[in-house]
């Protein structure tokens, strides 16, 4: 989701998305919202409602539990939608991010300011897409280049 961690999506309140301006504000990081993932939302809300049509909970994401506790979804839980998948949520995080950077002349600054990190951080995926568009690819948390 828009490159947020595993975290700020089991946090995200249903005030901080707009689909009718069609934006995404988690924690003061105001995005705009593609179509794909606004249709995605607005059809997830819709089977919340029917699913959950009582629940008082704040946020977008709710489990049968969570429905009836107003806590968060779990990290079990977020975690266990990436199960038998070949990548994990932080794994599609870091390829937006790197996606972002080569879409944008891997400016880490830019990088830091639109994904809500440090100047380093943005050096390192600036440093990982050009990697990635000359062929040449390592992971972009350990910033040894093991892969």
């Amino acid at each position: 989701m828009h490159a947020l961690l595993p975290g700020q999506i089991r946090h995200l309140r249903l005030d901080q998305v707009d689909l009718a301006s069609r934006r995404l504000d988690p924690g003061g990081l105001n995005r705009p919202l593609d179509e794909f993932t606004a249709s995605t939302i607005r059809g997830y809300l819709g089977f919340r409602n029917h699913r959950w049509p009582a629940t008082a909970s704040r946020y977008l994401l709710v489990t049968r539990k969570t429905a009836h506790t107003g806590e968060p979804v779990s990290r079990y839980w977020m975690s266990s939608l990436f199960r038998g998948l070949p990548v994990t949520a932080e794994q599609l995080r870091d390829d937006r991010i790197v996606e972002e950077a080569l879409a944008g002349r891997a400016d880490p600054l830019r990088l830091a300011a639109v994904f809500g990190f440090g100047p380093r951080t943005g050096l390192r995926y600036a440093t990982a897409a050009q990697e990635t568009g000359s062929g040449s690819v390592r992971d972009t948390r350990s910033g040894s280049g093991d892969g």
